[in-house]
């Protein structure tokens, strides 16, 4: 049985804005296409993947795409299938917190980002995720515990921070929800739907 309600209870991190959009969000594609496209690539890679250390030497997030074209001119890369991926640091016990010889902690991934074509701008301190996207962030165990859907997703990954103004649709085990225009605090992993927000509610029935 599916019950709707007003406001989520089960998802925790989810915030509801106001129906005021992002008016800086200003993706742009098309003119950053007719852009990019003018220019002469100097250099492309083939099964392309990037990585950033923190100031520690930990694995702060990774970049892989099928392709990434570079464009020196405008200072932009083109992606194929870009797979971006957040790392955080946790400890044996499972904590988070800082790492030293008495308390080992290690980095693993926390989100999971996928989309259809990327752009990289600005020596990778914007991203963009253009066509369908994907966003997922999985528990200890590896299970999917946050599973979201959208489009044009930009990110700021210095900041850990994403924006879209399209449709999202964001499910838990126990709930679904939908809303238009999202802001996402990847670290501590907060959403924030922007407006049009409606959830639904799902029985999950135990094993007896």
């Amino acid at each position: 049985m599916i019950k709707r309600w007003i406001l989520p209870v089960a998802l925790l991190m989810l915030l509801i804005g106001s129906t005021w959009f992002i008016e800086k969000l200003g993706l742009n594609t098309a003119d950053q296409n007719n852009e990019v496209m003018q220019q002469k690539p100097d250099y492309f890679i083939e099964d392309f993947t990037t990585t950033v250390m923190d100031e520690r030497g930990l694995l702060k997030r990774r970049l892989h795409a099928k392709r990434m074209v570079h464009y020196s001119a405008v200072g932009a890369s083109e992606l194929e299938e870009p797979y971006l991926v957040f790392f955080a640091m946790r400890s044996p016990d499972g904590t988070q917190g800082t790492t030293s010889a008495k308390n080992p902690f290690r980095v693993h991934p926390i989100w999971h980002v996928k989309s259809e074509e990327g752009r990289v701008l600005a020596n990778g301190e914007t991203i963009f995720l253009m066509g369908k996207v994907h966003m997922w962030k999985n528990d200890d165990t590896g299970t999917m515990e946050l599973d979201i859907r959208t489009r044009n997703l930009k990110i700021l990954p210095d900041s850990n921070y994403g924006e879209t103004n399209e449709a999202t649709v964001i499910s838990t085990v126990t709930s679904e929800t939908s809303g238009v225009g999202m802001r996402a605090h990847i670290k501590p992993g907060r959403m924030e739907l922007l407006s049009q927000v409606q959830t639904t509610y799902k029985e999950v029935r135990h094993n007896e």
